[in-house]
C-alpha cells in the first residue's frame, strides 16, 4: 500500500479519508520545520486552487488536509518558490498570531485564561487577533511585533532545516497514491495542534452547509 522512507528521498503519500483529500510528507526535519513547511505549502495550494483546510505537524511528518487532491506534490516543494513565499507568509498566519498572543500575555495586554474566569479562550484569541492585525496595519515596527518575529524565528520558523531536507532529497520525491490512510500517516490524525487554513476551502464548506440548510427548509 505504501513504502518506507529511504535515505536521500522524500516520501509523499496522498490518500482520501472521508470527504477530504490528504497529503503526507515525511521530511524527518522536526516539528518546527514541518509546521513552517505546512504554512508555506498550504499557501501554495491555496494559490493553485487546491483548497487546503488545515495541517498538523510532528517530528517526522506533515499531514495536510483539503478538498481537492494533490496530483503533483513535487510542484509544491520547489525550494526557490518556497523561499520567495516565506516573506509574504511571515506577516499573516495562525502561528504568528499564536506567538503574538503569548507575547501580549507576558506584556499584560491579554489576560491569561484561568479556570473559573468568565472570559473564554475564544474571546482572548479574538482580542489578541485584533491587536495583532491593528499593529501590523498601523505600526508594523512596534516592539511587540519585533519580539513576535524574533520568537517565531527562534522557535517556529525553522526554514533552514526545510532547505537542508530538500537539499538532501535533491528533487527525488517518491509519491505513493494510497487507497486509504497509511500506517505511518495514521498517528498524525491523533496529533494535537492542528493549524486551520482560512481560505477558499473553508468558504466552500460554509456555502455547501448553507445550501443544505436552505434545501432542508424548503427555501432552496
Amino acid at each position: 500500500m505504501s513504502r518506507l522512507p529511504r535515505p536521500g528521498r522524500l516520501l509523499a503519500e496522498t490518500f482520501r479519508r472521508g470527504p477530504l483529500h490528504h497529503l503526507c510528507l515525511y521530511g524527518f526535519a522536526g516539528r518546527n520545520a514541518h509546521q513552517t513547511l505546512g504554512l508555506l505549502v498550504t499557501r501554495r495550494m491555496e494559490t493553485a486552487g487546491l483548497q487546503p483546510l488545515g495541517f498538523v505537524a510532528s517530528d517526522y511528518a506533515l499531514l495536510i488536509s483539503g478538498l481537492e487532491p494533490v496530483a503533483d506534490p513535487a510542484a509544491l516543494l520547489v525550494p526557490k518558490a518556497l523561499r520567495d513565499d516565506l516573506e509574504g507568509w511571515l506577516g499573516a498566519n495562525a502561528v504568528m498570531k499564536r506567538t503574538f498572543r503569548n507575547v501580549a500575555t507576558v506584556a499584560g495586554l491579554i489576560e491569561k485564561v484561568q479556570p473559573g474566569l468568565r472570559k473564554t479562550g475564544r474571546q482572548a484569541t479574538f482580542s489578541s487577533d485584533i491587536l495583532y492585525d491593528t499593529l501590523r496595519r498601523h505600526d508594523p515596527g512596534h516592539l511587540l511585533l519585533r519580539i513576535t518575529r524574533e520568537e517565531a524565528g527562534r522557535g517556529l520558523v525553522d526554514f533552514g532545516r526545510i532547505e537542508e531536507m530538500l537539499a538532501r532529497s535533491r528533487g527525488r520525491i517518491e509519491t505513493v497514491r494510497a487507497p486509504h490512510v497509511t500506517p505511518l500517516a495514521a498517528p498524525l490524525f491523533l496529533e494535537m495542534g492542528r493549524v486551520p487554513i482560512a481560505g477558499r476551502g473553508q468558504a466552500r464548506l460554509v456555502a455547501e452547509a448553507a445550501d443544505r440548510l436552505l434545501a432542508e427548509a424548503g427555501l432552496g
